[in-house]
């Protein structure tokens, strides 16, 4: 079976190998002799049907299971070559065959780079000592306690964090935002909507009623006003300011736990003393994960 080899770039190689007649012959003897094997023609007993029948009954079935063979045969040739360590097969485009010929077929493949191993014993890089203070631990004990917060109605003012049950309302050069832009959604009005008082986070549609919402109870009334860049997502609104009319309709104030015997029940630990510890657990942990990823960035960055 004879190979030729072009180098195409660094990890790809175009191959082709030509596969003697003799052993394409072999080949398709052998798989007529499966199908004749296998063949059931009306008048024949499995296993005697004249080749020709079966040729004429099976051909296009046996001209591919050949053709998969001899890819088959090449390819596994390609995968003995010393030269380069195949990676996948990229493409194979066969010749047509002619009888009696023999077969030529093409091969693309993908290929280990060549690579020379650094000298990598030499690198020495100090496992960082990790440490983790009461200060770390006291913060994510406060981010546990207020992923517990409770929110309970209330009829006091709204306080920064509280949640507010508000309906609203927003006009632009005198017109509703919902006139002006249908599909406004709530940078336009709603009739019940949810807001953290004073929060600033990205998600808020409106900021000037989420501030505006702080110091109000239920029933009360207020107005903010928003004004819009040019980077506004609805276009209708680009450099305009919206007035909003809003009405508070309940509040309710966040109510952090105490960390008391039903609070460490409730998260699996015995007592704040085994909160705490678990809490550094994992801190350290964290930070230990973190150190051993960026010693091994430096390990790379020095290879």
């Amino acid at each position: 079976m004879d190979i030729k080899i072009q180098v195409t770039n660094p990890t790809r190689r175009s191959v082709t190998v030509t596969i003697p007649a003799a052993t394409v012959a072999a080949s398709e003897k052998e798989v007529l002799k499966g199908f004749t094997r296998e063949a059931a023609l009306p008048g024949f007993r499995p296993g005697k049907a004249p080749e020709a029948l079966v040729r004429q009954k099976y051909g296009k079935n046996i001209a591919e299971e050949i053709s998969q063979r001899l890819l088959a045969q090449g390819y596994d040739r390609i995968k003995e070559e010393k030269s380069f360590t195949v990676y996948t097969l990229a493409d194979v485009q066969k010749d047509e065959s002619v009888q009696g010929a023999d077969v030529v077929i093409r091969y693309e493949v993908d290929v280990l780079p060549e690579f020379k191993t650094p000298d990598w014993q030499s690198i020495k890089i100090a496992k960082e000592v990790v440490t983790v203070t009461d200060a770390e631990v006291a913060e994510h004990l406060q981010k546990l306690l207020q992923q517990r917060a409770r929110f309970e109605k209330t009829e006091a003012a709204a306080a920064k964090g509280d949640y507010v049950r508000l309906s609203y309302t927003g006009t632009v050069d005198g017109q509703a935002v919902k006139e002006v832009d249908a599909e406004a959604g709530p940078l336009g009005s709603s009739e019940s909507a949810w807001e953290e008082a004073g929060s600033e986070s990205e998600v808020v549609a409106v900021p000037a009623i989420a501030k505006a919402i702080i110091g109000l109870k239920a029933g009360d009334t207020a107005k903010a006003e928003q004004a819009y860049g040019a980077d506004a997502t609805r276009e209708a609104l680009r450099g305009k300011t919206v007035q909003y009319a809003l009405t508070v309709a309940e509040v309710r104030c966040k109510e952090i736990p105490a960390v008391d015997e039903a609070f460490c029940k409730s998260v699996g630990v015995k007592d704040e003393a085994d909160l705490r510890d678990q809490l550094r657990k994992g801190i350290t942990g964290t930070k230990e994960q973190a150190a051993e990823t960026a010693r091994r960035e430096k390990a790379l960055d020095a290879l």
